[in-house]
């Protein structure tokens, strides 16, 4: 909707899904089932809807000088879900439905997530000759811990055409000249369930073979601790990262070079700590770690 000339609000809505559903048989006598024979099915279900409400803006503000702003909203949910049913014992042979077998066993995984942002972006354009650019996001997810789910990622990038400020844009050797440098931060939140240890269902064995699978006997369920242990103080990941670069065209546009120089620094990464499994659990959830990736890119053509 164009309410005014230099005004867009645009608000869109969609949804992403689908459902896979898979059957597995093992005939009474095969070597998977032993003797028994075997029937599983598994239903999958995946869905993610996503609202966005933006209002642009796009003006000029003075004699060569345009404004573009951009404020917008966005609204994502996902939710994965996997329901498994593993039916053993077939009474009759080559009848493979889960209402013939005499143990049934059955998982279910429900994920579900949301996110919530603002954000902004915001261009300026003089002559043609300089660009400066300046965004900002807040997200907050569902995720993480509510003293630590809002976090704001902004970036800053500008950029000056030389060659058009010195009026060499028709010069048979260096017709285009650009310098360039941004700098720029992100978040990202903690994977689904990472602040408390779930309960999972119990498995007991040896390591060795299967052991026990509950439910007992088809009737009697048994759940325990899972063995990554969750944490209720995760904070979002983050990453910096600068850039400086410049690019020159030569010979009337037939050559050019692309220049550019990097360094990008990540903290507060989110991983699995391990550690005895004396403590009866082998890892944990925490923010550890930094990760620094720097370098040069050259590109010629």
């Amino acid at each position: 909707y164009d309410p005014i000339p230099w005004l867009n609000v645009l608000y869109r809505v969609g949804t992403d899904f689908y459902s896979d559903r898979r059957k597995q048989i093992n005939a009474i006598g095969s070597w998977e089932a032993n003797t028994i024979g075997r029937v599983y099915e598994e239903q999958i279900n995946n869905k993610e809807v996503n609202s966005d409400l933006i209002a642009t803006v796009n003006k000029d503000i003075a004699e060569g000088v345009n404004l573009s702003l951009t404020v917008g909203n966005n609204v994502n949910m996902r939710e994965f879900q996997r329901l498994f049913v593993r039916g053993d014992g077939l009474t009759i042979p080559n009848f493979y439905n889960l209402s013939n077998a005499t143990s049934i066993i059955t998982t279910e995984l429900l994920d579900r997530e949301r996110s919530v942002s603002l954000y902004y972006e915001a261009r300026m354009e003089y002559k043609g000759i300089f660009f400066l650019s300046t965004t900002g996001r807040n997200d907050w997810t569902s995720t993480l811990p509510i003293d630590n789910r809002s976090f704001f990622y902004p970036s800053v990038s500008a950029s000056f055409v030389l060659s058009e400020a010195l009026g060499m844009s028709d010069n048979p050797i260096l017709p285009y000249a650009k310098l360039r440098a941004s700098w720029a931060r992100t978040g990202n939140g903690a994977p689904v369930y990472a602040l408390q240890s779930v309960f999972v269902s119990s498995t007991p064995g040896d390591g060795w073979t299967d052991g026990l699978l509950f439910p007992l006997a088809g009737t009697i369920p048994a759940f325990t601790l899972s063995s990554v242990i969750g944490n209720p103080d995760l904070r979002p990941e983050r990453t910096e990262a600068i850039e400086v670069g410049i690019d020159l065209k030569f010979l009337q546009n037939r050559m050019g070079i692309d220049f550019a120089y990097y360094d990008q620094v990540s903290t507060d990464q989110i991983f699995q700590q391990e550690f005895s499994a004396a403590t009866g659990a082998v890892a944990r959830l925490v923010n550890a770690g930094k990760i620094t990736n720097k370098g040069i890119e050259l590109t010629a053509y």
